[in-house]
């Protein structure tokens, strides 16, 4: 069985590389963000397109972006332009497929104004033991909407989202893509006299592979093992939807998020680049 296999489970069908699972996973972080607008499908990459969240860069975005060596990146930010001009909205990532081989596409989008992020791409290997935490309590994220909204703007707050407009795209999105079937999770209650979200965890399904497409902590509760309890259910849940990979990106400066997720038995599997243009401009 491969390390990227989910240990619990076994399979006939051969192992995929890294490579491959770096590219399903930008894949997955991309289908997790369409039920916020629509979409087109471009020669190289996949469009989302939201006008209702135009702060919002995972939904207004072109993922999965992959060129070949000859081809001209101008033009395909050209064309990727147009498609949103058309709906008055301005494209804020372009999200790079490590199939992409046109080395030119870098350059060209930092000469228009998109700043590089790198993210790191981890699949979950041999799974080691997590301290878990038995006085917080558990609860289906559609359960308590109310207390992810209130987890959500103090996180926006902490990460100096100042902006009630932007605040109110960012926290509708959150609460929209769990509109999708396939996006699942939990949040874990902290023991005070009127209840508070510590924390929360999202699992998107696609196929065979379970995607954890966020993992946050209230500030005041950060650095009590309370990331490794929601990773401990975000667990359970791929087990229970019988997943046999199990990804997740995170940014390469995140240092802690980077400590959680090996100690956990994630294996780094290689970086992913974005560019992404600033909230406000």
């Amino acid at each position: 069985m491969s390390r990227f296999n989910l240990p619990v489970f076994k399979s006939a069908v051969p192992a995929m590389t890294a490579q491959q699972l770096v590219a399903r996973t930008v894949r997955a972080h991309g289908a997790a963000n369409l039920i916020l607008g629509e979409s087109t499908t471009f020669d190289f990459g996949l469009a989302i397109c939201a006008p209702e969240f135009p702060v919002v860069r995972s939904a207004n975005c072109v993922t999965d972006i992959s060129l070949t060596a000859d081809a001209d990146p101008a033009a395909a930010i050209a064309e990727v332009d147009g498609y949103f001009n058309q709906h008055n909205v301005r494209c804020r990532k372009w999200e790079i497929s490590p199939q992409n081989a046109c080395t030119g596409l870098q350059a060209v989008l930092q000469s228009e104004g998109y700043q590089q992020r790198t993210d790191r791409c981890y699949s979950l290997g041999q799974v080691r033991p997590l301290p878990d935490r038995a006085d917080l309590t558990f609860v289906p994220i559609r359960a308590g909407m109310s207390l992810l909204g209130s987890l959500t703007e103090t996180i926006l707050a902490n990460e100096g989202v100042t902006d009630p407009a932007e605040r109110l795209q960012l926290l509708t999105a959150v609460e929209r893509r769990l509109d999708d079937t396939d996006m699942d999770g939990f949040l874990a209650l902290a023991s005070t006299d009127v209840p508070v979200a510590a924390g929360c965890v999202t699992l998107y399904t696609r196929g065979d592979l379970g995607y954890i497409y966020s993992l946050d902590v209230h500030p005041a509760y950060r650095r009590q093992g309370i990331g490794g309890a929601l990773l401990l259910r975000a667990f359970e849940l791929a087990a229970r939807s019988r997943h046999r990979y199990v990804t997740l990106l995170t940014n390469e400066g995140n240092a802690a998020a980077i400590g959680l997720y090996e100690r956990a038995g994630f294996v780094l599997l290689g970086t992913v680049d974005a560019f992404c243009r600033a909230q406000a401009d």
